[in-house]
C-alpha cells in the first residue's frame, strides 16, 4: 500500500527492562517505511522481541530484498499484491498458522492468507483536497482531479502502474466489470490498453502524496493512510472515488530459512504478537490505516472513521478491487503502457 523506491535500514536497540524477560536473538524484520509505531516497538521489546528493522518503499524493493538478501530476513510485512508470488516461489512458510480458531476475527479480505501469514493492516485509495477555496470540491475521479488544475491547484497521483490501472478499471465498469464474488484485479484483459490515457503529466505522479497534500492548494489520489498527518486540518477534505473501491492489505509472514524448531517458534510468537489487537491499536493510532479485525475502528480520527464506515457499506454494495500481479503476458503489456504514461515515451 506504498510506492516510493528507496531502502533505509534502521536498527532498533534498547535495553530490556529488569522484569525477568530473557533476551532473545534479534528478529530481522523487513517492513514498509513509517509503518511501525514507536509504542509498538516498545511493547514488542517488553515482550522480549528485540528488533533489527530494515524498511522499504515499494513492492519492487521488497521483492528484490527477499530474492537477494533472504538469508538475512526473518519476518516480512508485505503487500497482498506480492504474497501469491512469494508463496509460489517458497520464499515464506506455508500452512504455518492455524486459521480455524481465528478466522472469524478478521475482515474477509484476509481469509485467503490466514494459513500462511498474520493480518497486519489494510487500506483503500481516496481523493484528497487541501484548499481554502470554498467553491471547490474534493474530486471523485481522475477527470475531476485534472480539472482542478484550472483553479491553480497542484495535483498528484499514486506512482504505481497496477494501482493506476486499477483506478482505470474502477472508472470503466462498462468495459471492465468487477466480479462481485471476488476481490480481484485485473478483471479484464485490457485489449485496448495502449489507447488509454489519464491525461496526466509525468511530473504529476508522486512517490508519496503525503509530501504534496501537506501544502495548501493541492489535490491528490492515493492510499488513505497518507492523509493521517493532515486530516485534522479544516482545509482538508477526502472522498472515496467513483465506482468500486480499491483496497489492499499487508500481512506478517515468516521468511523460509534454516531455522531451528525453537527459533521458528519464536518467530511465530513474534508474528502473532505483531498482529495482535494491542499492537494493531498502536499502529492504527500512528498511521490511520485500518485494523484487520472486524468492525474495529478504534483509534481512528473522526474523518477516517467515517471513511471506514462508508467504505464497508460500499464494499457490501459493489464489492471491491483487490490488486494482484497479473499474468506475464498482461504484465508485459502493462509495462509498455506504463512507460508511455509515466515517462512520456
Amino acid at each position: 500500500m506504498k510506492s516510493k523506491i528507496a531502502l533505509l535500514t534502521i536498527l532498533v536497540f534498547s535495553a530490556f527492562h529488569a522484569s525477568g524477560i530473557n533476551k532473545k536473538d534479534p528478529i530481522r524484520l523487513l517492513n514498509w517505511w513509517e509503518y511501525l509505531s514507536q509504542e509498538a516497538v516498545e511493547f514488542l521489546e517488553k515482550e522480549g522481541h528485540h528488533l533489527n528493522v530494515t524498511t522499504y518503499k515499494s513492492n519492487e524493493v521488497a521483492i528484490s530484498q527477499l530474492i537477494t538478501n533472504k538469508e538475512n530476513i526473518d519476518v516480512v510485512i508485505v503487500s497482498n499484491q506480492i504474497i501469491p508470488s512469494i508463496l509460489k516461489d517458497k520464499v515464506i512458510y506455508t500452512n504455518i498458522f492455524d486459521k480455524k480458531s481465528i478466522n472469524s476475527e478478521y475482515h474477509e479480505l484476509f481469509k485467503p492468507i490466514l494459513d500462511h501469514c498474520v493480518p497486519y493492516l489494510w487500506s483503500t485509495t481516496i481523493f484528497v483536497l487541501n484548499t481554502k477555496q470554498n467553491n471547490l470540491h474534493v474530486p471523485t475521479n481522475i477527470a475531476q482531479l485534472r480539472e482542478l488544475k484550472k483553479q491553480k491547484i497542484t495535483i498528484a497521483t499514486i506512482d504505481d502502474k497496477f494501482e493506476t490501472l486499477a483506478r482505470i478499471q474502477a472508472e470503466n465498469q462498462k468495459n471492465c466489470p468487477v466480479n462481485k464474488n471476488a476481490y480481484r484485479f485485473p478483471a479484464c484483459d485490457f485489449k485496448h490498453l495502449k489507447d488509454i490515457s489519464l491525461g496526466l503529466l509525468p511530473s504529476e505522479f508522486t512517490t508519496s502524496i503525503a509530501d504534496i497534500i501537506k501544502n495548501e492548494n493541492t489535490a491528490a489520489y492515493g492510499w488513505h493512510g497518507e492523509t493521517g498527518a493532515i486530516i485534522d486540518k479544516k482545509t482538508v477534505s477526502i472522498a472515496l472515488p467513483d465506482g468500486p473501491p480499491i483496497v489492499g492489505f499487508d500481512a506478517v509472514c515468516i521468511v523460509k530459512n534454516r531455522h531451528s524448531g525453537a527459533r521458528l517458534k519464536q518467530l511465530k510468537e513474534f508474528a502473532q504478537t505483531l498482529g495482535s489487537r494491542k499492537v494493531v491499536q498502536f499502529n492504527v493510532a500512528r498511521t490511520q490505516y485500518f485494523s484487520p479485525y472486524i468492525n474495529d475502528n478504534m483509534n481512528l480520527r473522526p474523518e477516517i472513521s467515517e471513511l471506514f464506515n462508508n467504505l464497508n457499506t460500499r464494499i457490501k454494495e459493489q464489492s471491491a478491487i483487490m490488486i494482484y500481479s497479473p499474468s506475464s503476458n498482461l504484465h508485459s503489456k502493462i509495462n509498455m503502457w506504463w512507460k508511455k504514461i509515466r515517462y512520456g515515451k
